[in-house]
């Protein structure tokens, strides 16, 4: 019998970053693609980082390379960095397949350089997964159709049945999330003083360091307990049960869920904007945080809807 042990790599945002949303996304990319690909060699690259010669060498001694998840993608890819590449890398040998992507905020059409880039450095031989939509068009709109809305990796298990295990009515617990670089404090403050008046207790779980100045600037912490910006931590806190989960952290929420845990979204951007109105996850807008106590209060089934075809399509492609 003969083996053939081909090596894959993964780039991945998290492994850089204080945002530990990115580390969530990643964990769902890898199970996927560790399933995939389980006989094969693993490699981790950040996307922060320039391409140096010996990663370049690693990619192009690589059958597949796959960028994982996020807000990676944008219009203007000259400034935006936090997939850091560039004209010197569309001569890799071995191109990129996406895999949950997003594109960062609403923008307006890719400049040149842009289309010019994604069109050399992204695969053309396989289909791209994107995690919305929105992200979808704005590649359709410089020419690259081979693209699927898979929406997120993270969301991929929350299939009918499991959602169907998900609490209809509120717990007498929150866990609740604030974004350090999306501040609002005063709607913010108000989300807050909702859910202590609802809640027997509160609990606040630090997605990122930098949340912690944020809230102290809002509230007294003694009144709230903290979980720290540790994700086994929370996915501790989360498997206790008995608890709802609220905040403007999307992908905390969507932990959260994964954790059969009943969870409304803030939303402050576009992402959970998209992510909503593809798959019908429950957002509320930040603006309309005066609706926050009702759906606290009233009793609803999380009705996710995942588009199961179009995952099924984009992995089959990667079978035997």
């Amino acid at each position: 019998m003969s083996y053939d042990y081909q090596r894959i790599s993964l780039m991945r945002v998290d492994l850089m970053g204080t945002n530990i949303g990115d580390e969530i996304i990643f964990s769902y990319c890898y199970k996927y693609l560790k399933n995939l690909f389980s006989y094969c060699p693993l490699n981790f690259l950040p996307t922060q980082m320039r391409l140096d010669s010996w990663a370049k060498q690693v990619l192009n001694r690589s059958k597949l390379a796959f960028v994982c998840g996020t807000n990676l993608l944008a219009s203007n890819m000259r400034t935006r960095k936090q997939w850091n590449v560039c004209l010197s890398d569309i001569n890799l040998k071995t191109k990129f397949i996406l895999c949950g992507v997003g594109w960062w905020q609403y923008q307006e059409k890719p400049n040149l350089y842009t289309r010019f880039l994604l069109s050399n450095i992204l695969s053309k031989d396989y289909l791209h997964s994107v995690r919305d939509e929105y992200t979808r068009q704005k590649l359709l709109e410089i020419g690259i159709d081979n693209v699927v809305n898979t929406g997120c990796p993270s969301m991929w298990s929350l299939t009918e049945d499991f959602c169907s295990k998900i609490p209809t009515k509120k717990s007498s617990r929150v866990i609740f999330t604030v974004t350090d670089y999306k501040k609002d404090a005063e709607t913010d403050r108000k989300m807050i003083d909702i859910l202590l008046r609802n809640y027997d207790e509160a609990y606040v779980w630090l997605q990122s360091n930098s949340d912690l100045p944020y809230l102290k600037s809002m509230i007294d912490i003694g009144r709230v307990h903290i979980i720290p910006p540790v994700l086994e931590d929370y996915d501790q806190f989360l498997d206790e049960g008995g608890v709802d989960y609220v905040g403007t952290r999307l992908h905390g929420g969507i932990r959260a869920l994964n954790h059969q845990v009943r969870s409304i979204i803030i939303g402050v951007d576009n992402r959970a904007t998209e992510i909503s109105n593809d798959t019908g996850l429950k957002v509320i807008q930040r603006n309309k945080i005066n609706l926050l106590e009702s759906e606290i209060c009233s009793a609803w089934k999380t009705d996710i809807h995942i588009p199961s075809n179009n995952i099924a399509k984009w992995m089959n492609q990667f079978a035997g």
